[in-house]
């Protein structure tokens, strides 16, 4: 349910940040609220409720075919992506490193 809610956040603005940056994930606080037969669609609702410098706040909702299933707050961070991938890239060398 988080990698649904974490895409649908992303589409709704990274589209509009300057091309060189991107969102990640910073914050949940998030409801598992009932099951879904994994065979099922879920959608995601995703209404940007704050915006504070780089920290960007949604409401969420995430629906089966019968009903809410998950509901609650994610927080996304922009970040640069140059950025974002060097910190990735040290990271596995460092687990590297480590083994």
């Amino acid at each position: 349910m988080i990698i649904f809610i974490e895409q649908t956040c992303m589409k709704a603005t990274d589209h509009l940040l300057p091309e060189d940056q991107m969102t990640v994930g910073y914050n949940f606080e998030i409801k598992h609220l009932a099951p879904t037969p994994p065979e099922w669609e879920v959608t995601v609702d995703a209404e940007l409720i704050e915006v504070d410098g780089r920290m960007m706040t949604y409401r969420v909702s995430v629906r089966d075919a019968v009903g809410v299933v998950g509901e609650g707050i994610h927080t996304r961070c922009a970040v640069s992506r140059s950025g974002f991938h060097k910190r990735l890239a040290e990271r596995r060398d460092s687990a590297a490193i480590a083994q």
